[in-house]
């Protein structure tokens, strides 16, 4: 069945592989080892078929997640309830402590929760002391001092006389606990010459479950007070079940195997997976799973059935009131009545609660605009349909709570109604909308009829126009305009040929532009470069542009490269280019009058130079980087501020006035040369008025322009007048 070898399968039941630090050796098992391996191999094979079984079945059932739906889950737990024999043993602990857990779930979920919400939201809620069995859990599963964690400590153990070990040391660790019985009874120990060995007492029998002493139990046992009543607990099995696993040695055999169920079943077997770690004892196994559940019940909502036995003795038609009461209390059912009683039965935030109930009242359907606290209270003070009163509701800071049972079941009902009636005008609408859904179908029906129609009637004008179109295109194509992009002319089209003869004409002109523009060489490239920054720096804000558009910009207008004195200058200049030079009027104060001085500027790919326009001297020798801001009036003056930095934080600065014939191209090629050495253009401020720093004052210039005002005036258009008035420079132009 499992494709083993059957001999080493039977031999590893009699015998066991030892191994020391130097060899390895093989020893036989004693009839007792034997049927433990087999028992311990049933047991581990049974609960991973079952687990594999759970699984699947799990996955199966499992939902899948929707992006466009909400789905519910419901689940289902079914527990051991509280057993309490003449003498327990490690499964009745095990299920005692599941027990203490799902009381502890029930306190907290359906008083402690609900109480701290009642607080949170200040209701008016007086607090209640409830008791609680945290102490008892708290006794069993704490670390180093608990039950478990000292069985743990126990087991791990590989010494004789463990469980007298684990008594001694739970009566040592947990005697003085409140919820712990230490019951001293003797145990007798023997010596038979190899060993000492438990001698058996003869077992005593309790009268009943309250008694528990000395002369009512066997050895080795203890007693625990519990929730629901006190129980005494017998070692016996205790560490053999806790510490019962399989050997690492079948678990390599099972996976050996070729079948495959039994390599998903013992996947620690893998000998690639080699794991140091000691088995997990079944008191974690227990307790891990425990939390594991308490995990998944987080934030759901629970609901408990309880089954309450009605006697003692399981006999039918026998009720005892005491014990049945003794249940009841045991499970808080009597306080959570008196809690329902005081408290409130349902409770929602006031969003959710709004969302579900708004349909009841016609202040607050299908529109809504205000908060949705006033919602609420809007939708209740103004329902005719609702017969309790506002007392029946408690408004909390962030969720509305309703206090008797019938009132919510009186909104479910009114909600229903409400329901019921929106749904008939769904349907209304639903069939109003078929119908005229099939009428617009008739009416698309008879237009594509009348359509057809139509187009078959007017087909011999389709045909018609066809052949005008195609006279219109030869046409055009014998008479089309030259491929200069400045020729505007364009062939007359029919009224009917017009939109079309308008995109002919712009995608004609666009070939017409990308072919001139594949003519260029780089020099003529650097010229439209030159042109298309100006045009992007002046056009609409100085008043001289246009007049610059149809010459071409030149650069050298006094043949600087050929000038014998410049030549001279070369050798301190350094291996410089010249892009620009011309004689500029550079506007200095003299005699306590603004003068004109002729003088030379060039521009070149790393300076901005000024010579002497006599002696061919260098007055000024600006680094391009230090010239921050160009600046000019946007009327027909020649007229050019040039802002230039005097220290390397960019604080102070200073600023030279000149007047140049060629101001486009001057600005134009010293912004180009900037923003290629700096790769930033200076900041080019075309304004009316300004202010400038000459280096030893602050000076206002206002241009003013009087060609509009003044027509019939001598001075010629462009010509430029100073006048200065303290701080204030005027250029009346």
């Amino acid at each position: 069945m499992f494709n083993l070898n059957s001999a080493i399968f039977l031999k590893s039941f009699t015998h066991k592989m030892v191994k020391n630090q130097s060899e390895m050796y093989m020893t036989e098992l004693s009839a007792d080892s034997a049927t433990k391996i087999r028992n311990t191999l049933c047991k581990a094979l049974y609960f991973r078929l079952f687990s594999w079984i759970i699984e699947k079945i799990n996955e199966s059932i499992k939902t899948k997640p929707s992006l466009n739906l909400t789905r519910n889950n419901l689940s289902l737990y079914d527990f051991f309830g509280f057993e309490n024999y003449y003498i327990n043993f490690f499964e009745q602990l095990l299920a005692n402590y599941l027990d203490e857990k799902i009381v502890q779930i029930f306190i907290d979920t359906n008083f402690r929760q609900k109480q701290e919400e009642y607080l949170r939201e200040d209701i008016g809620w007086i607090e209640l002391n409830l008791s609680t069995n945290d102490p008892i859990c708290h006794f069993i599963d704490r670390p180093r001092t608990g039950i478990f964690s000292i069985l743990n400590t126990a087991s791990s153990k590989s010494i004789y006389f463990r469980e007298e070990i684990f008594m001694k040391e739970l009566n040592e660790q947990c005697g003085k606990d409140l919820h712990y019985i230490q019951i001293n009874n003797p145990v007798l120990l023997d010596n038979d010459g190899n060993g000492y060995f438990l001698h058996s007492l003869p077992f005593r029998r309790r009268v009943s479950t309250g008694d528990i002493s000395a002369q009512s139990v066997p050895q080795l046992c203890f007693g625990i007070r519990h929730f629901n009543e006190n129980a005494v607990y017998s070692i016996n099995g205790f560490i053999e079940k806790n510490a019962e696993h399989l050997n690492r040695n079948w678990s390599q055999f099972f996976f050996e195997s070729n079948h495959q169920m039994l390599q998903k079943l013992f996947p620690e077997g893998n000998p690639l997976k080699k794991s140091l770690r000691k088995p997990i004892t079944l008191a974690n196994q227990f307790s891990i799973a425990i939390e594991s559940m308490i995990a998944k019940l987080h934030n759901k909502e629970i609901h408990y059935v309880m089954c309450i036995k009605p006697n003692r003795l399981k006999i039918p038609n026998i009720f005892d009131d005491e014990y049945v009461y003794k249940q009841l209390s045991s499970h808080f059912i009597i306080e959570h009545g008196e809690f329902l009683r005081r408290g409130y039965v349902y409770c929602e935030k006031y969003g959710t609660f709004f969302k579900r109930f708004r349909i009841l009242s016609r202040s607050t359907w299908p529109y809504w605009k205000g908060s949705a606290v006033n919602g609420v209270l809007t939708f209740i003070q103004h329902n005719a349909f609702l017969k309790t009163s506002l007392n029946d509701f408690n408004f909390g800071k962030t969720k509305i709570f309703i206090k008797h049972l019938k009132t919510f079941v009186e909104l479910e009902e009114l909600r229903i109604i409400k329901l019921d009636e929106i749904a008939v005008i769904i349907q209304k609408n639903v069939r109003k909308w078929l119908q005229m859904r099939k009428f617009c179908r008739m009416i698309v029906s008879q237009i594509k009829i009348s359509r057809c129609f139509r187009k078959w009637k007017i087909a011999d004008i389709e045909f018609s126009c066809m052949k005008q179109r195609r006279r219109y295109l030869l046409w055009l194509y014998r008479y089309l305009p030259s491929t200069s992009p400045i020729d505007h002319q364009w062939p007359p089209a029919p009224r009917s040929m017009r939109s079309t003869s308008e995109l002919l004409r712009k995608l004609y002109h666009k070939w017409r532009c990308q072919r001139y523009r594949r003519c260029f060489d780089q020099i003529n490239r650097n010229r439209m470069r030159e042109k298309v920054t100006a045009m992007m720096l002046f056009k609409n804000r100085k008043a001289s542009y246009l007049s610059s558009v149809a010459h071409p910009f030149r650069g050298d207008y006094i043949r600087l490269r050929q000038n014998v004195k410049w030549k001279r200058l070369l050798p301190t200049l350094g291996d410089v280019y010249v892009v620009f030079a011309d004689l500029v009027s550079k506007i200095t104060k003299r005699c306590g009058k603004e003068q004109f001085i002729q003088k030379v500027m060039v521009i070149t790919t790393s300076s901005f130079i000024v010579l002497d326009g006599k002696t061919m001297q260098i007055n000024q020798n600006v680094r391009l980087s230090s010239i921050c801001k160009i600046s000019t009036s946007p009327y027909m003056d020649n007229i050019l501020v040039i802002h230039i930095l005097t220290d390397q934080q960019g604080i102070n600065s200073r600023a030279l006035i000149f007047e140049s014939v060629h101001l486009i191209e001057l600005i134009t090629k010293l912004y180009l040369v900037i923003q290629n050495t700096a790769n930033k253009g200076p900041i080019v401020e075309i304004s009316p008025e300004f202010q400038i720093y000459t280096g030893k004052e602050t000076l206002v210039l206002l241009f003013k322009n009087h060609s509009s005002t003044q027509s019939s005036s001598s001075t010629p258009s462009g010509q430029v007048k100073i006048h200065r008035k303290s701080n204030r420079m005027e250029f009346s132009i």
